[in-house]
């Protein structure tokens, strides 16, 4: 059977009931029955299955909020027996409705989310919270199943008497392994408490409740033993990365990472195809939102048939420009979507009848928050990772070797680090082949290059004290955008950013570096989409600037070039470069085809920045014709 059979079908109802959005929602059975948009993952089934590969115990790491909780909801009550007479009506019109696998309906089902474990207290609170996580599962299963097996149904009032998680689980293994029954256990978000105690600082309660005496490992010895007995036939884990696996692994080696799997490689997220069934939903039901204002082409001079394509056209790009571009095997043929930003710019769009004014989600921007923590508590120190995070938003890509196995002990290194921004979804695997043992790995898309300036940002406050998110930056941002008028920012940049640099910064001071930290000023700020090192007329313009929806009044686009002298530079010396820059900024623009596509309507200005090291900074603004209209 072919990997990608059947993939990405959208099944929908017949009849043509508004699409309703799923954003949030992760159980299957709601998702089915009420009719919501859903993207057709049970093709897959049979390779999660696969009795050729021998694999009975995966773990699949993927990013949060790419759809693997909705992925284990639809497991959940594929291989549930008790949900047998359910098949015809959750999985009709799907895939694996017309293509079941032997094991369907084959087992009483285990569902432990860790997602919700309480990562605070003391060793006792952690494991009382850990404990009853699988309590509350294993009272569902004794509910589910305990007509079918009596013990069961006793072990649903003995469950409060536990505080051992593994002792729990191994009453329940002991169970099941006296009847001819067998389970599949599912284990989503298994390091979500873990990475939230490395991300808080509290690295001595993570190695104690993961050491060798820890619960942590002892619950998953357990695990272990429950397959060597036969009670457990499956085991599949999903999670964000491998470091809280790499410390169990003496306690949990059984487990076979399919994460990089090719044929795998789109088992969670959207594809290209399933956005534009989205897409199309959306707007054979809406089709107004098609010619919101800033979305589509002038459609004045269009028939309504042709205004649909074109705000159709629009949204694909800005929903791909935004959420896709996610690679997660060398020998992917195609990128996925971030399913859940997907579903939430759909939902803000219908009922805001706008393009949200924030492209990410506070939900996924508190998650992006706790893992800068983890960078910091995992990786490398504040310098490597400021070097590592300078070249990845510089140039939007790094090489290192992608580390599948890593955990807290032993030294880090820059390969870790890289791996570490890779797993949480900060960097993705490039189109590039593969150097000796190295891979390229590069920003997916504008939301995560956005979070990394914030990541810069951060760092910057704290190990040089500039805070670059001043209400007179934020201004002065405002005027370029608005008026067309730079010497606000200018002023606001120089004397809280370039002079608050310490003497050991004006030694590494160059054009990178301040380029850098003006492309930070624009991130935080949220006033302009700043592109770094764009491609235009054969040549690298330093800086682009193109206002976002944030500012709806905004008339102007900037074209900067940038440029940095010593401080005992002479006169003649700053006019040299102001002259050779002004070169460069008119070779840019006789591309006019691509400005007029990133201006966006907007005027297009340009300027010269000539940094005089800390002491100055000299600008002088460049005419350069309008590009005509298409």
């Amino acid at each position: 059977m072919r990997a990608d059979a059947g993939h990405g079908s959208l099944a929908a109802p017949c009849h043509a009931a508004p699409m309703k959005i799923p954003y949030g929602l992760a159980n299957f059975a709601t998702i089915r029955r009420e009719g919501y948009f859903y993207v057709d993952k049970t093709p897959f089934l049979p390779l999660l299955e696969s009795r050729e590969s021998g694999y009975s115990s995966l773990l699949f790491l993927r990013p949060r909020r790419m759809g693997k909780s909705a992925l284990v909801s639809m497991m959940e009550h594929y291989y549930d027996l008790a949900r047998a007479d359910e098949f015809d009506a959750l999985f009709g019109g799907l895939w694996i409705h017309e293509h079941p696998t032997p094991e369907k309906n084959r087992y009483l089902v285990l569902h432990l989310n860790f997602s919700t474990v309480s990562a605070e207290g003391d060793p006792q609170a952690l494991t009382l919270h850990f404990s009853e996580v699988i309590k509350g599962a294993i009272r569902t299963l004794g509910m589910r199943y305990g007509h079918r097996i009596a013990p069961l149904a006793t072990l649903y009032d003995e469950v409060k008497d536990y505080r051992d998680p593994a002792a729990l689980m191994n009453n329940l293994i002991g169970i099941v392994a006296g009847t001819k029954d067998q389970l599949y256990l599912l284990i989503d978000e298994y390091d979500t408490f873990a990475n939230d105690l490395l991300s808080s600082g509290l690295e001595s309660l993570y190695s104690t409740v993961t050491g060798k005496m820890g619960f942590v490992r002892s619950f998953y010895r357990t695990l272990k033993a429950g397959t060597e007995t036969g009670a457990i036939a499956r085991i599949f884990v999903t999670g964000a990365s491998p470091i809280l696996l790499d410390d169990l692994y003496t306690g949990f080696n059984i487990a076979t990472n399919i994460s990089q799997h090719a044929q795998l490689a789109t088992l969670a997220g959207f594809t290209r195809a399933d956005v534009e069934r989205a897409v199309d939903a959306l707007l054979r039901d809406r089709p107004d939102l098609a010619v919101l204002q800033g979305l589509a082409a002038d459609v004045g001079d269009l028939d309504p048939s042709a205004a649909l394509r074109s705000g159709r056209a629009a949204l694909l790009e800005v929903l791909g420009r935004y959420y896709n571009g996610y690679r997660f095997s060398l020998q992917a043929t195609e990128k996925v979507f971030n399913a859940d930003l997907v579903l939430f710019f759909l939902r803000e769009l219908v009922s805001g009848r706008a393009i949200p004014r924030q492209m990410l989600d506070s939900n996924a921007r508190t998650d992006y928050g706790k893992l800068h923590r983890l960078w910091v508590a995992a990786g490398l120190d504040a310098e490597e990772r400021r070097e590592a995070l300078e070249t990845v938003l510089e140039t939007g890509h790094v090489w290192a070797r992608l580390i599948e196995q890593f955990g807290r002990s032993g030294p880090s290194s820059f390969d870790q680090t890289i791996s570490l921004l890779y797993y949480t979804g900060m960097l993705t695997l490039s189109d590039a082949p593969p150097s000796g043992n190295e891979v390229c790995f590069e920003i997916p898309n504008q939301v995560i290059r956005e979070l990394g300036w914030e990541h810069f940002g951060e760092l910057l406050k704290q190990e040089d004290g500039v805070d670059l998110d001043q209400r007179a930056i934020r201004a002065g941002l405002r005027a370029m955008a608005v008026e067309g008028d730079m010497e606000q920012f200018l002023d606001a940049f120089h004397s809280q950013v370039v002079k608050a640099m310490g003497v050991k910064d004006l030694r590494q001071f160059s054009e990178k570096t301040l380029k850098l930290m003006l492309m930070t000023t624009m991130v935080l700020t949220s006033i302009f989409h700043a592109l770094s090192e764009k491609e235009l007329a054969q040549g690298y313009c330093d800086l682009f600037l193109s206002p976002t929806a944030v500012l709806p009044g905004a008339r102007f686009a900037w074209m900067l070039e940038l440029k940095y002298l010593p401080a005992s530079a002479k006169p003649e010396e700053t006019e040299r470069v102001i002259v050779q820059a002004t070169a460069q900024i008119h070779k840019y623009a006789s591309d006019t085809g691509l400005l007029r596509a990133l201006t966006r309507r907007h005027e297009l200005r340009a300027a010269v920045l000539v940094f005089v090291s800390n002491k100055d900074i000299i600008h002088r603004e460049i005419e350069i014709a309008r590009p005509p209209r298409a």
